[in-house]
């Protein structure tokens, strides 16, 4: 079942960057596709494989981090992944022009959807949100320096100052299907 979720992350974070961010000029690939392009001016199978790898890692230490913790209802799953594609497509829409904008209200999303989480687990969730907020954007900007990607607006080490609020709304979303994966392995045992 893990590895069909972190397939299946895969799959929607390479839709997200091709529809949302590479069409409205958020980011610029630089190089062509070196395999199958299902997107124009995407190299779609190089960036699954860069979204598979990040998916298998925050899906890898998400399942580990929340063994323990209840599942969310589904309805609050839902909820919270479909947060973090809002935001996707938001910075899609008004990237370069609000970006500090965009950024105040992804950390105020982020904010608000801590308070889905159960106190026993909230300093787990606000780690690896931390962790992922983190890392995300340093690990895209600096392969921002080979070339391969640039981003049209960047004002913090090569990227826009809303990606690692953009992350964190992500990590809420994993952590909720991670924990409800874990539910229907628990359930299928």
């Amino acid at each position: 079942m893990w590895p069909v979720l972190a397939m299946a992350l895969g799959v929607v974070l390479t839709t997200c960057d091709a529809v949302f961010h590479t069409r409205t000029k958020v980011l610029v690939y630089h190089y062509p596709a070196h395999g199958l392009s299902l997107f124009a001016d995407h190299p779609s199978s190089d960036v699954f494989a860069g979204f598979l790898a990040l998916s298998v890692g925050v899906v890898s230490i998400s399942a580990l981090a929340f063994r323990h913790a209840p599942a969310f209802p589904t309805r609050t799953t839902a909820l919270l992944v479909a947060q973090f594609l809002f935001t996707y497509w938001l910075s899609g829409q008004v990237h370069s022009r609000w970006a500090m904008a965009l950024h105040v209200l992804f950390m105020t999303l982020w904010t608000a959807a801590l308070f889905r989480f159960d106190a026993k687990q909230l300093h787990r969730v606000v780690a690896f949100s931390s962790l992922l907020g983190l890392a995300g954007p340093l690990i895209e900007g600096t392969y921002t320096t080979t070339g391969f990607f640039s981003y049209t607006a960047p004002n913090a080490y090569h990227v826009p100052i809303w990606l690692g609020a953009m992350y964190l709304n992500g990590a809420l979303g994993v952590v909720a299907l991670t924990t409800k994966t874990q539910q229907w392995i628990g359930a299928a045992a």
